[in-house]
């Protein structure tokens, strides 16, 4: 049989605990106490009791376990799902800004996949080429830089955020780097890790969809770019370099922002099929930080896809939009699709493209 005791405390938020010598406590003992003996008292002064009794309990919050701050990220959370569709690295110079160029249509790129991404909640890529401002770009074989009109092709596939975390954000010079935050800030287009300064680059972009809070950071560790100079500092723009400190405080930070941390990495080998064992250290230690998926590019190539404890790591996507067709592991990508309930992931999917001569990345069904 349940006592009155056990029943009322039945009816208290399930987040919160009483200690055996807090005021709540005692006042249950006193609730109980004038159950077993109402049949003794006067109905009306019962009823008074028991309403007096129920009126301290507000006043009783100090001694309430600490839980405030998941009490009311559970508020926050919504029953409806959140899609996010990643995929790999996005390049709209070179062979691939002249084929815009003589079409006369900067969504070519995108116009076999824009219905995918469109469907997203939050739809992501790695920006691999900077925008160059007016006059003539800096050019070069290993040099990237894309005309402004191209923003129009990312806008019509649906992109809500990229990463400019990469070892060509910094080609078109500090110009360009200014210019291409500018240019993406006037199109609605947000941007992670970089910006005009260090503090900048590291800060966690906070997204939200269906009361669900996203925080996400972008970092680089291609060290032939940060000798380049392409790193921010404090006075300086660039992108925000991956050290295991950085990693750790920033991640720490976004958690108390957002219900959910996502991290993109430019990281490991050109055209290795499989991951670097520093890849996987730094993989881990997100995931052990609190973040819950990690998102990889840079090998131009798809590597594997990990689970660990309860998040996701995807090591490289591969290309998706590149002019690097001369190669069939190069041609290559995938979309990732992450569905999330809450701050958990209940499903992850995959869908293979193949980059066709055209520079457009197509659904494929390759092994």
């Amino acid at each position: 049989m349940v006592s009155p005791e056990q029943e009322m405390g039945r009816r208290l938020d399930p987040g919160v605990t009483l200690t055996g010598g807090s005021i709540q406590h005692k006042v249950l003992k006193l609730f109980h106490a004038m159950y077993s003996k109402s049949k003794f008292l006067p109905f009306s002064i019962t009823v008074s009791l028991m309403v007096l009794s129920l009126l301290l309990l507000p006043c009783c919050e100090g001694q309430i376990n600490d839980q405030s701050t998941d009490l009311y990220r559970q508020e926050a959370i919504s029953s409806d799902n959140v899609v996010i569709a990643a995929v790999g690295d996005v390049m709209l110079s070179r062979q691939v800004g002249e084929s815009i160029r003589i079409t006369g249509d900067p969504r070519a790129p995108f116009l076999k996949t824009a219905l995918i991404l469109r469907k997203a909640d939050i739809a992501f890529c790695n920006l691999e080429s900077p925008f160059h401002g007016e006059g003539s770009p800096i050019e070069g074989e290993m040099v990237f830089g894309a005309d402004p009109v191209t923003i129009e092709g990312l806008k019509y596939a649906g992109f809500d955020v990229v990463s400019l975390a990469n070892n060509h954000f910094g080609d078109q010079g500090w110009v360009g780097m200014y210019f291409t935050l500018a240019h993406l800030d006037e199109n609605g287009i947000e941007y992670i890790g970089a910006g005009k300064s260090e503090s900048q680059a590291r800060e966690p972009k906070i997204i939200e969809r269906n009361r669900v809070k996203f925080a996400l950071l972008g970092y680089s560790d291609i060290q032939s770019a940060i000798r380049k100079g392409y790193a921010a500092t404090i006075t300086r723009p660039g992108f925000a370099v991956l050290t295991k400190d950085n990693l750790i405080r920033d991640i720490q930070i976004a958690k108390k922002q957002a219900h959910i941390v996502i991290v993109s990495i430019h990281w490991g080998t050109e055209y290795e099929e499989l991951p670097t064992e520093r890849q996987k250290a730094f993989a881990y230690l997100a995931i052990d930080s609190g973040a819950l998926l990690v998102i990889g590019h840079h090998p131009h190539i798809v590597q594997p896809l990990e689970r660990y404890k309860d998040g996701y790591i995807f090591y490289s996507l591969g290309n998706f939009v590149f002019d690097q067709i001369w190669s069939e592991n190069t041609r290559k990508g995938l979309i990732a699709k992450i569905i999330f309930e809450g701050e958990n992931i209940t499903e992850v999917e995959t869908m293979k493209v193949t980059i066709n001569d055209f520079y457009q990345p197509c659904l494929d069904d390759w092994e």
